[in-house]
């Protein structure tokens, strides 16, 4: 991670500066002081995805620091488990790389904690869109699911929070206008009880996109069947009219007569 991106996620840090404090003293090598910060900024939150990534790298470090291996190795195995594809400086101490490294290969054993985003896919966009996200793996203290959706070419998200219930959370869009925007654009996160994003499914800056198709199908006046059968119709209707129209009138009236006697 760059300087730059570290003092951005620090500032955003909704601790009161527990956070950044605590970085900066385990960057200055003051790991119990450190230790100390990021575990009370760990009591508080809630956090973004990567403010608690820092917040478990940090830790984990300053644990293996003080010697507290089997803390700091417990400490970077829930960071595989929140960010699987995160890694820590090579430039750190060897203390700190072999725990970090036994950590990330017993993180491989059984099933990583994972969110997965379903839907029927011949959903069409003139049809409410239902949406499955399956929390699944190894318990992360997950206990909610939010979603941040917009349309693409609108700038802010919509967040919505739903239960987890037997590991699944459903979430109902209306239908789309198809002379509108037809893509969602959408960012999933697994929250625990303190609002922190544990895991996350895309991202704010890189969201997840579905388009749905508008409906092409011909409506109920534009099928052959309803033409074929308008122009059955029309044409009996005129050679009635023809056939009155161009008949010659007959000669003789019919008539009959009645005679009564009195």
């Amino acid at each position: 991670m760059t300087s730059a991106a570290l003092l951005l996620l620090l500032s955003q840090a909704p601790d009161g500066g527990l956070l950044e404090q605590g970085a900066a003293a385990v960057a200055a090598f003051q790991a119990e002081e450190g230790a100390r910060l990021l575990e009370k900024a760990r009591a508080t939150g809630p956090f973004t995805h990567a403010q608690l990534v820092l917040l478990y790298e940090q830790l984990g470090i300053a644990y293996a620091y003080l010697g507290r291996n089997d803390e700091a190795h417990l400490t970077f195995l829930h960071l595989m488990d929140i960010a699987p594809r995160h890694a820590i400086s090579y430039f750190l101490s060897p203390r700190v790389t072999f725990i970090y490294e036994r950590a990330r290969t017993d993180a491989q054993v059984g099933v990583a904690p994972t969110l997965d985003l379903q839907w029927r896919a011949t959903t069409l966009a003139e049809e409410p869109l239902e949406l499955r996200i399956a929390l699944s793996g190894r318990p992360v203290g997950v206990t909610q699911i939010g979603l941040g959706v917009r349309l693409r070419g609108e700038e802010q998200y919509t967040v919505l929070r739903r239960p987890l219930e037997e590991g699944v959370a459903r979430i109902e869009f209306p239908p789309l206008d198809p002379a509108g925007a037809l893509t969602r654009q959408l960012f999933v996160v697994g929250l625990d009880a303190l609002g922190n994003e544990v895991l996350e499914l895309a991202s704010r800056t890189s969201p997840r996109e579905i388009t749905l198709k508008p409906d092409l199908s011909p409506r109920w006046y534009q099928r052959w069947w309803v033409w074929v059968a308008t122009g059955a119709v029309l044409a009996a209707v005129t050679s009635t009219v023809i056939y009155f129209v161009t008949r010659p009138p007959p000669q003789t009236v019919p008539a009959t007569l009645q005679s009564s006697s009195f």
